[in-house]
């Protein structure tokens, strides 16, 4: 199978300022990009007896970048505070492709019971990624010698790396009765990381390091688990307790968290359901204000780079903003279905 997609890129503006002489140079594009890619698919379903099915399914696809990374003028943060950045675009960004495989089993025992096993492997190349370099002002027109150097610290653009990299396994079990004690347990191991990282990722300290968990701006946990406890009445009664679980290297850039979560439903006649839920049941929290992150007070990020231009890259650290998780959330919900 093949893909086409068309991207027709906005007008593109792009300014750059001169810090010498007060003036700035402006470039107007427009322009459309055909991206064109083979994505070979398969699935194959065997089943060795009615209630036993082994499952393999591979294929590949592609992302394009959304306009944001190829279109448009620099962005600017922090100007003379030793952390300016200037963000860039870049028009040349080519699509990411993932090939992705799964190896799944499903059996069901005789009381309903249904357990599910799959490994997968996702791979992705020309990832996209944010490289990180030492301001250069001679792009701005600033000679080496200006303090205007000192104007920002690093600059940004993003780009295609080689190579993400996801494994992993995930289990369920489930066992849901018309009527009764029902449960739902799932749960995910993963593994994602970035590979093949050449030397000019790292002209400046970058938290891309080959072979480190995603964290940051994409944080991916190495478990998460979900488990639920719920009953069925014949009257149409359906009641619910879940408990949600995020491991370590999450998006909070905190410690692994669970959150509880619970549901009352009633299934009228005539097609009305009346649905009563709270997330957050006890209220779990970070530390932080409902919406507030708490600046520097998350986990140490890693980084890998050179501290100045030339020198030797080493490893380092730094701080990460803690951020909070929703807090207590009730929800009254009324369903109406109209025709057969």
């Amino acid at each position: 199978m093949t893909g086409v997609q068309t991207c027709a890129l906005p007008i593109s503006v792009v300014n750059v300022p001169n810090f010498i002489t007060g003036a700035a140079s402006q470039t107007i594009t427009h322009g459309v990009r055909d991206y064109r890619h083979n994505d070979p698919q398969l699935g194959v379903t065997w089943r060795p007896q009615s209630d036993t099915s082994f499952r393999l399914t591979a294929g590949s696809a592609i992302t394009v970048p959304y306009a944001d990374l190829v279109a448009g003028g620099q962005a600017f943060s922090g100007p003379f505070t030793g952390a300016g950045v200037v963000s860039q675009r870049n028009p040349a960004l080519q699509p990411e492709s993932t090939v992705a495989y799964d190896l799944g089993f499903d059996h069901r025992f005789q009381k309903g019971t249904v357990v599910g096993v799959d490994a997968f492997d996702n791979t992705i190349h020309n990832v996209f990624a944010t490289r990180v370099a030492p301001f250069d002002g001679t792009v701005f027109g600033i000679p080496p010698s200006s303090p205007y150097n000192a104007l920002f610290a690093t600059t940004t653009i993003p780009v295609n790396a080689p190579l993400e990299r996801n494994y992993g396994l995930e289990l369920s079990l489930a066992h849901a009765p018309a009527a009764g004690l029902g449960y739902r347990l799932a749960t995910t191991f993963q593994r994602a990381f970035l590979d093949q990282l050449p030397a000019s990722f790292f002209f400046a300290p970058s938290s891309l390091v080959n072979g480190k968990q995603l964290d940051g701006s994409t944080s991916i946990p190495y478990t998460h688990a979900y488990g639920e406890l719920n009953f069925r009445h014949r009257s149409g009664f359906v009641a619910s307790l879940g408990a949600d679980y995020t491991g370590t290297n999450n998006w909070t850039n905190g410690p692994a968290f669970t959150v509880w979560s619970a549901m009352l439903r009633y299934d009228f006649r005539h097609g009305y359901r009346a649905q009563f839920s709270v997330e957050n049941l006890f209220d779990h929290n970070t530390g932080t204000r409902y919406a507030d992150g708490i600046a520097n007070g998350g986990f140490a990020a890693v980084n890998y780079g050179a501290q100045s231009s030339g020198a030797l890259p080493t490893y380092g650290a730094s701080p990460t903003t803690r951020f909070a998780i929703a807090p207590r959330t009730f929800r009254f919900q009324v369903e109406a279905h109209v025709g057969k």
